[in-house]
């Protein structure tokens, strides 16, 4: 199997030269707000928590999460470095438990079963075929 460094991934507007643009077009595009606030009221994440966002993007999911109860531990998991280095931007000034990791929904970190709460949103489309094979039968 391929490590994570050599593994390929589809990224967010489907090339890595539009990723820049990606938290814009998702904001004028799709109804974001309204999906996004509805899957943190779902969650109803509760303080002490243990929360793991797969396919975390530019961690908008995970900023409300965050946003809605502070004292939560949150793990950010994504493939796209560059979407994890504007998560990582946009939860700064949030100062909660909030950590990102490079990583694949199909090889989840080693803690995964230790998690209370798993989201994902506007991710499940970016695998290929196989990936989402490799998932199921996990």
């Amino acid at each position: 199997m391929k490590s994570h460094s050599q593994q390929s991934y589809i990224p967010a507007l489907k090339y890595h030269a539009l990723t820049r643009f990606y938290d814009l077009v998702v904001r004028l595009t799709t109804r974001e707000g309204m999906f996004k606030n509805k899957l943190v009221e779902l969650a109803a994440p509760q303080a002490g928590e243990h929360v793991l966002d797969v396919g975390c993007g530019t961690g908008t999911l995970t900023y409300l999460l965050a946003e809605r109860e502070q004292k939560l531990h949150i793990k950010g998991l994504d493939a796209d470095p560059v979407q994890l280095e504007r998560a990582n931007s946009k939860v700064a000034a949030i100062g909660s438990q909030i950590s990102f990791q490079q990583g694949y929904a199909q090889q989840l970190p080693d803690n995964a079963q230790t998690f209370d709460i798993v989201v994902s949103s506007l991710f499940f489309h970016h695998l290929t075929t196989h990936q989402n094979n490799q998932i199921q039968h996990n």
